[in-house]
């Protein structure tokens, strides 16, 4: 008889029915990949809800733009080749950003460049968003002003 031969089946196997000593088994090792899948398929969701943060697309209308005499509001007026649908709706520009003709853009910080002059029009195109808050209510406001002119 060979030493291999009278050896227990326990000792021919690394022991303890084949299982390492101190692994984990079959049952513990799908239990953690589904823990993992759960959470994968969550913060997957989390990342797509905060992605879409109801970030609207902007309306662009173009028009004739006449300035309050500070220069935070304006006056839109319809252009010949089909401007705003209401002539004369107001508009706040003041915290726009803005592009003059040079099409150099500027932070709303800055009187943009239709001016404070409230007899001279200036042609414009506005990208407008509307909003609709509990305690503010619902509106359109321009989120940027390019002077075409």
């Amino acid at each position: 008889m060979t030493s291999d031969a009278a050896a227990g089946p326990e000792e021919t196997s690394g022991g303890h029915g084949g299982r390492e000593p101190g692994g984990a088994s079959g049952a513990d090792r799908w239990g953690v990949l589904a823990l993992l899948a759960v959470l994968a398929v969550a913060l997957g969701a989390l990342g797509a809800n905060l992605l879409d943060d109801g970030v609207q697309e902007p309306r662009v209308v173009r028009g004739i733009a006449m300035p309050n005499a500070a220069g935070g509001a304006i006056s839109l007026h319809a252009e010949e080749d089909g401007g705003p649908d209401a002539s004369g709706e107001g508009f706040v520009i003041a915290g726009a950003s803005w592009a003059g003709p040079d099409d150099v853009w500027h932070d709303g910080t800055q009187t943009s460049c239709v001016g404070t002059d409230t007899s001279v029009g200036t042609r414009v195109e506005l990208g407008l968003v509307d909003y609709s808050d509990p305690i503010v209510g619902t509106g359109t406001q321009v989120v940027w002003l390019r002077c075409l002119e």
